[in-house]
């Protein structure tokens, strides 16, 4: 026999009418008054909800909003893109791994620190641009102008 009080989401699934598998957990449903007067409140909370009308828009959303995203849906090859060249990337440094280990040896500090700060430059100024690519196509569906 149980001894606590059954879980929320035991009393939602009562109060839902979904079958319970467990004979405990029903039979402690039917004889305890403190979960029995929570699966009545879930009950009266869910009919409730039921009951509310369904909300309208007053315009027409999918006129509005479809002509601005079909565009953007064009360039879905475009996203695919650096997932590809980024398993290409991880796929050859899986594969030359040990080759990696070594291709810096011998290099002056002054060279791998120039380097790496081409490249984060390079990152950092593609990520303001995509950031920026976002920024205007967040504004192409701003409804409320």
């Amino acid at each position: 026999m149980i001894t606590q009080h059954l879980s929320d989401e035991e009393l939602q699934l009562i109060a839902m009418g979904e079958p319970v598998d467990n004979t405990e957990i029903t039979l402690h449903a039917a004889h305890c008054a403190v979960c029995q007067e929570q699966i009545d409140f879930y009950k009266t909370l869910i009919n409730d909800i039921h009951g509310q009308p369904v909300s309208v828009f007053d315009f027409d959303l999918e006129r509005i909003v479809l002509p601005q995203v079909l565009p953007l849906k064009k360039s879905s090859a475009r996203t695919i893109q650096p997932f590809l060249l980024a398993a290409f990337v991880t796929v050859c440094l899986y594969v030359f791994r040990y080759n990696f280990l070594h291709l810096f040896t011998g290099s002056s500090s002054w060279y791998l620190l120039l380097s790496g700060l081409a490249a984060l430059t390079i990152i950092v100024l593609k990520a303001i641009s995509i950031y920026h690519k976002y920024q205007q196509q967040i504004q192409k569906l701003n409804l409320f102008k």
